[in-house]
């Protein structure tokens, strides 16, 4: 079975999809799966990568400027408790796996969501990272950024926000959006409470440059948002879906916001 996440078009006009395939049917040998295919959509490689016996994510894909790729995701290899560490692949022009990345805490669950490439040829990867061991009900984590270059040297490590406890944390995390002309860096990170985004500039040290927080009405859930860089006025676009909620329940319906 197999699950495709994103794709994203190179500079040599071939087109790479990402996302996770399962090598048995009982989903305990999944692994990241990363393909190259023509303008014609003719397969030119098929590559997996991961570990022996272990459940391995997808989050994303982005092309590097030595004409390589990094992936990010989570994998469980070595985990005591069968959680995900976070994890990134760095590899080279034809896909060959260069060197992995793998961090985490061994009593909670990780895993990477995003990853950026910048100007300095560097990596930019967003995590949740996890603040003590996750016993339910609580699950706190808080938005994490890490930027790395692509020898694998760790350059910063930077916490954003508060501490958020919430057991489905897939919206708590931090997103890297984009990176403007004057090396600044757009994120979207997203608070528990209602699911409502915070978009957040910072510079190339990962210092905070500013922070705003959108919603379109307090009682509903803001799924999906992602940004779009406006030359005209310097400005953004913001979109996603909305799902009102009524009480303590959805209303069963999804909306398209824009701000």
């Amino acid at each position: 079975i197999t699950f495709v996440r994103q794709a994203i078009f190179c500079d040599d006009s071939t087109i790479v999809i990402g996302g996770s395939v399962d090598f048995d049917t009982v989903f305990e040998n999944k692994k990241m799966m990363v393909l190259r295919v023509d303008t014609l959509g003719n397969l030119i490689t098929f590559k997996n990568y991961g570990f022996a016996n272990s459940i391995d994510y997808f989050s994303q894909i982005t092309q590097t400027y030595d004409k390589g790729f990094s992936i990010c995701g989570s994998t469980e290899f070595g985990h005591p408790l069968d959680y995900g560490y976070n994890i990134i692949f760095k590899l080279d022009s034809s896909g060959n796996q260069q060197w992995y990345r793998k961090w985490g805490r061994n009593d909670a669950d990780n895993g990477c969501i995003s990853i950026l490439n910048l100007f300095d040829s560097t990596l930019l990867v967003s995590s949740r990272r996890p603040t003590q061991a996750d016993v339910w009900p609580v699950n706190n984590r808080i938005s994490n950024l890490q930027k790395i270059t692509y020898n694998n040297t760790l350059v910063w490590d930077q916490d954003y926000g508060t501490i958020q406890n919430n057991y489905y944390d897939y919206l708590t995390g931090i997103s890297v959006d984009m990176q403007l002309s004057d090396s600044t860096i757009l994120c979207i990170r997203h608070r528990t409470q209602a699911y409502y985004p915070i978009f957040l500039l910072i510079n190339n040290n990962g210092e905070t440059i500013w922070e705003r927080e959108h919603r379109i009405l307090i009682y509903g859930s803001h799924l999906y948002t992602r940004a779009t860089f406006v030359p005209a006025d310097n400005g953004f676009v913001f979109s996603g879906l909305f799902q009102p909620c009524f009480g303590w329940g959805a209303s069963g319906r999804q909306d398209i916001f824009v701000i």
